[in-house]
């Protein structure tokens, strides 16, 4: 995870485990940021920025941004901050956090000395620092903080400059994105139970993007045509580093967090919010060659709903529905504001972010019509309701959505610019009070006026996401919350 060209609905920003940044951008810990955008080149540390949608208004004081630099690396979990999404294969992109009904305290803390950090199931992923010549890779129990493993990768990060984590891949796995001086990158994959090594990969200048299926991607930027990217899908990485086809296309470089979605016979690039939720989708790729479909367009964003695929065309200011096999069903005028789908609800955003409509995918009709406020909304589903943010500079508005009425009651909460927002198993909303005086947490429960509980942790720059727990940072140690 700067919002020159932000993902289609501007939301706060995407979660934990999206992937991480290429050779050369290297995102700084405390970026899952709602109101403060980074300037397109500006770096964050584990982060690398990715190309997004061709559409999409500007939403910089109303979106956590996910600053991922122009071709992605596989990284590591900076919690719901800023990395390109992998999927585990069990519809999850994003686990939430588990308890914080009460407010946190430190379970057990641990330093990392620069060393980078991690979240399996399994454990907390403890990188070497390669600047101090480390060369042991640790996973600690979540309980307690104890050593579960310990192997030695030296032979394998020779000359490295910086390591990452890729923690969503399927089977049990973990990546390492290896980076030299040059900023070239080779990918370790290792087991999460023992961290037994499976097999190196060459990225060369390129990334490891995740899908939602055991599938995962090659992303390679072209070193001498800006935009111009090869796209390589590899099966099934626990059996083979073979990829089964390759495609070039061209993505205009932006920024954004997204996961590859793979559907009705096509692989969908697919931004994604700071809870992990499908916003849209910006290109599509068959999964037998990488050929395009025929009804896709450079120029559209498009979501895919019920089997009915809808595309904004954005160079003709229209709105298209199509079949599975590619033939038009309806076509109308479009706003030019974002696109979200809800389970089977329809989202069409108004371009100044007030407005917000509800379509039939089938014939395009509207069903209602309401003003939510400024900024198209982040979404997140608990328990079948969807959850609704809306962020502007020091206020937030959490509500709970009707989309049968499109009616919605938002609650107002004080929390300072520069936030970063994660939920909760119970539903809940956990946002980051950035003050500059250490780490000030809240806690929302949508539908309720008064806050559930605050808390302060000296001593820490930032927090992030990994796996289900919380974790404060600092340059030099960190800490697990309970």
């Amino acid at each position: 995870m700067s919002e020159q060209h932000t993902p289609p609905d501007g939301h706060l920003g995407p979660g934990p485990d999206m992937i991480a940044p290429l050779s050369g951008f290297v995102p700084s810990p405390a970026e899952h940021s709602v109101a403060s955008p980074r300037s397109p080149g500006e770096p964050v540390p584990g982060q690398a920025e990715q190309p997004l949608p061709p559409r999409g208004p500007n939403r910089a004081r109303t979106a956590l941004i996910l600053v991922l630099a122009a071709v992605l690396v596989a990284a590591a979990g900076f919690g719901t901050w800023w990395y390109l999404s992998q999927g585990s294969g069990n519809g999850e992109v994003i686990k939430p956090v588990a308890g914080l009904d009460q407010a946190p305290q430190v379970a057990w803390e641990g330093q990392s000395q620069g060393g980078g950090v991690g979240g399996v199931a399994e454990g907390l992923l403890l990188a070497p620092n390669v600047a101090n010549g480390e060369t042991r890779l640790k996973l600690l129990a979540w309980a307690d903080g104890s050593e579960r493993w310990s192997v030695d990768i030296g032979e394998r990060i020779g000359g490295a400059v910086s390591i990452q984590f890729n923690t969503k891949l399927p089977g049990g796995l973990f990546g390492l994105v290896v980076t030299d001086a040059a900023g070239k990158n080779r990918f370790l994959v290792h087991r999460a139970s023992d961290g037994g090594f499976v097999r190196e990969l060459d990225l060369g200048n390129g990334s490891i993007v995740g899908s939602d299926t055991r599938a995962v991607y090659r992303y390679e930027l072209d070193e001498e045509i800006i935009g111009k990217v090869r796209i390589s899908r590899i099966p099934d990485i626990a059996g083979s580093g073979a990829a089964e086809w390759t495609t070039e296309l061209f993505i205009e470089p932006q920024e954004g967090a997204f996961m590859v979605k793979e559907r009705d016979g096509f692989a969908d690039l697919c931004w994604i919010n700071e809870f992990g939720a499908e916003i849209s989708c910006f290109k599509s790729m068959s999964l037998t060659d990488g050929s395009a479909p025929s009804w896709y367009s450079d120029s559209a964003g498009f979501v895919r709903i019920g089997g009915t695929v809808v595309a904004s065309e954005h160079n003709n200011t229209r709105l298209t529905a199509y079949d599975s096999a590619g033939n038009q069903i309806w076509q109308k005028p479009d706003s030019g504001g974002p696109l979200h789908v809800f389970k089977d609800a329809l989202l069409v955003g108004s371009r100044q972010g007030k407005m917000v409509e509800r379509l039939d995918p089938r014939t395009g009709d509207v069903q209602w019509g309401q003003n939510w406020g400024n900024g198209y909304p982040t979404i997140f589903d608990h328990e079948g309701q969807p959850v609704v943010l809306l962020a502007e500079s020091q206020e937030m508005y959490v509500g709970v959505a009707d989309m049968g009425t499109g009616k919605i009651e938002l609650e107002k909460y004080s929390v300072a610019f520069g936030r970063v927002v994660f939920r909760t198993a119970e539903g809940n909303v956990i946002a980051s009070d950035d003050r500059g005086e250490g780490v000030q947490l809240v806690a929302i429960k949508p539908g309720q006026s008064e806050m559930l509980w605050k808390q302060a942790f000296d001593g820490y720059t930032y927090i992030q996401q990994e796996d289900q727990y919380l974790i404060l940072r600092s340059e030099e140690k960190f800490a697990v919350l309970r």
